[in-house]
């Protein structure tokens, strides 16, 4: 566990020595976010996961967990390969748009296990909503 402030360089130097990384990824990105969609309403998403992939030539591989009478079930989803890493500026909202799509079609698999502790639409959810993604 890393604080998030602050944490992209431990977590960098980890996958670059080959280990993994799990990120909880549904949060608001506020005014800095790329715009998206989750779970059908537009948004703004942290463009983070992708860029750490890029960076460190890491996939991305979607998981979630679905809790059941006996036990656990699993969620996989396709891995998703990121841009590769340039020098230039790379526009990223392709696969945050992905990932988002990942991750919403796990949570719509048993919506009611969604643990959701922040304002994934922001504050002014109403505003955002009649935007388009």
């Amino acid at each position: 566990t890393v604080p998030k402030d602050g944490g992209m360089l431990p977590l960098f130097k980890h996958l670059k020595r080959g280990g993994s990384v799990g990120l909880v990824i549904d949060q608001h990105g506020g005014t800095e976010g790329v715009p998206s969609e989750f779970l059908g309403k537009p948004c703004s998403s942290w463009d983070s996961a992708v860029l750490l992939a890029s960076k460190t030539k890491s996939p991305i591989i979607p998981v979630g967990l679905i809790r059941k009478e006996d036990g656990y079930r699993f969620l996989f989803r396709p891995t998703i390969d990121p841009p590769a890493p340039s020098k230039e500026k790379i526009d990223l909202s392709p696969w945050v748009k992905r990932v988002d799509a990942e991750l919403s079609s796990m949570i719509e698999e048993a919506p009611e296990q969604w643990m959701w502790l922040g304002r994934r639409w922001g504050r002014d959810f109403e505003t955002l909503m009649n935007k388009k993604p």
